[in-house]
C-alpha cells in the first residue's frame, strides 16, 4: 500500500512482478487488480464517494466564520422572562458576548426584533451583504426571525454537539449570578463583567510574544509538527499540493 501511495502509476503487472520476486509466488492478475482497487479505495476512497466531496466543501465554507451562537436563558426574578443572547468567538478562541436583551418569551415577533436589532449593530450600511453562519439550537420562533431577516444565511440543522453546547453552557454560567435581579440591576451587572472582561483581555494581549493569538499560534504549530512527513508540490507562489493519504489543494492568497 505505501508503494501505491507513493507511486500513484503503479500498476497490475508491477504488482505482480513484484510479488513474484519478493515471495517467488505467482499472483493472478485479477487478484492484483482486485488488490490494486482494494488499495485505492483505503487511500484515496471510493470513486462514487468522491463527488461528495463537494457537498461537504460547499459546506464547510458555509460553516466558516464567521459565526454567531444564538441563545436564550430563562430568568429568575420575580417576573421571569427570557434574556436572548448573540455570542461570538475572537481570534484566541475566547468567547465575546456580542449582544443581549431581555423579552417576555421566545416568540416569533421577539426573536425577529432581536435578529433586526443584532444586524443594524454589526453591520454597517456597505457590508450587510456579508454572510454571517447562526448556530443556535432552532427554539421556538428563532428559524422563522432567521429566515426573515438573513435569508440566505446558513442556518441547517440542529446543533447539539460540543460546539454549540460549550457556548451556550458558558454564557449561561457567565450571568448565572445575574440571572435572579431585577432587570436594570441584572443588566448593569452583566455590563460591568463584560467591562472587565475586555479590560483583562486587553491586558494579556499586550503580553503576547506571537505575531498570532496563542491558541492559534499553538494549533499551528501542531499542525506543522503533524504535517513533517507530508510532500508538497507547488504550483504558483501561493498555491500548493498536499500529498498524504489523500491529496489537498492550498491556495495561501484565498
Amino acid at each position: 500500500m505505501r508503494k501505491l501511495r507513493d507511486y500513484p502509476l503503479y500498476r497490475d503487472v508491477d504488482i505482480q512482478l513484484d510479488i513474484l520476486r519478493n515471495h517467488g509466488v505467482r499472483l493472478p492478475y485479477k487478484q492484483a487488480w482486485m488488490g490494486e482497487e482494494v488499495a485505492n479505495g483505503i487511500l484515496h476512497g471510493s470513486d462514487v464517494a468522491s463527488y461528495d466531496l463537494s457537498i461537504w466543501y460547499t459546506g464547510f465554507k458555509c460553516g466558516c466564520r464567521p459565526m454567531l451562537f444564538l441563545d436564550g436563558t430563562h430568568l429568575l426574578g420575580k417576573y421571569g422572562g427570557i434574556l436572548l443572547g448573540a455570542t461570538a468567538k475572537d481570534g484566541n478562541e475566547g468567547l465575546f458576548h456580542l449582544v443581549f436583551a431581555i423579552v417576555d418569551n421566545e416568540t416569533d415577533d421577539n426573536w425577529t426584533w432581536f435578529i433586526s436589532t443584532l444586524g443594524d449593530a454589526i453591520y454597517s450600511e456597505d457590508d450587510y451583504h456579508k454572510i454571517i453562519t447562526f448556530i443556535s439550537n432552532r427554539s421556538k420562533g428563532l428559524v422563522n426571525a432567521i429566515a426573515k431577516v438573513f435569508p440566505s444565511a446558513p442556518h441547517g440543522g440542529q446543533r447539539w454537539g460540543e460546539m454549540y453546547s460549550n457556548v451556550a453552557e458558558s454564557f449561561n454560567a457567565w450571568i448565572k449570578e445575574a440571572r435572579h435581579l431585577p432587570a436594570c440591576n441584572m443588566v448593569d451587572v452583566i455590563r460591568f463583567k463584560m467591562m472587565n472582561l475586555m479590560y483583562k483581555r486587553h491586558e494579556n494581549c499586550m503580553k503576547w510574544e506571537t505575531h498570532l493569538c496563542p491558541e492559534i499560534h499553538k494549533k499551528i504549530e501542531k499542525t506543522i509538527e503533524e504535517s513533517r512527513c507530508l510532500v508538497i508540490g507547488r504550483s504558483d507562489g501561493d498555491i500548493f499540493e498536499v500529498v498524504d493519504k489523500q491529496v489537498n489543494y492550498v491556495d495561501l492568497h484565498n
